[in-house]
């Protein structure tokens, strides 16, 4: 992925890519359907959820979402965020607080 992709374009991208499996039903082996991205972002990413195991492909060349793959990604991109957001959080509040003691200190 290139610095000039933004993060909301990849995730963007991605929800497209796993919802052409989910239109056409294809979460499991013998509901495999032909994909071929047309973008070079759509080719990263899809190759990307290969690799995780979030799509497969069939003995037949067609590809599928495995579901429970999928949902595990899912969860562990929630929590990832939930933790980034807790700690940020902490570090906004620890800032405050410096900054609260550094003026009550320069009062005398």
């Amino acid at each position: 992925m290139s610095t000039t992709t933004s993060r909301e374009t990849v995730i963007r991208r991605r929800k497209e890519i796993i919802a052409h499996f989910m239109r056409q039903d294809a979460v499991a082996r013998d509901r495999a359907v032909g994909y071929e991205p047309d973008r070079p972002l759509d080719r990263r990413i899809f190759e990307r959820m290969r690799a995780r195991g979030i799509v497969k492909q069939d003995n037949e060349g067609g590809f599928y979402i495995d579901v429970p793959h999928y949902r595990k990604f899912r969860r562990r991109r929630v929590r990832r965020v939930g933790l980034a957001a807790v700690l940020g959080a902490g570090a906004i509040a620890a800032a405050v607080a410096a900054v609260k003691q550094s003026s009550l200190l320069d009062r005398d």
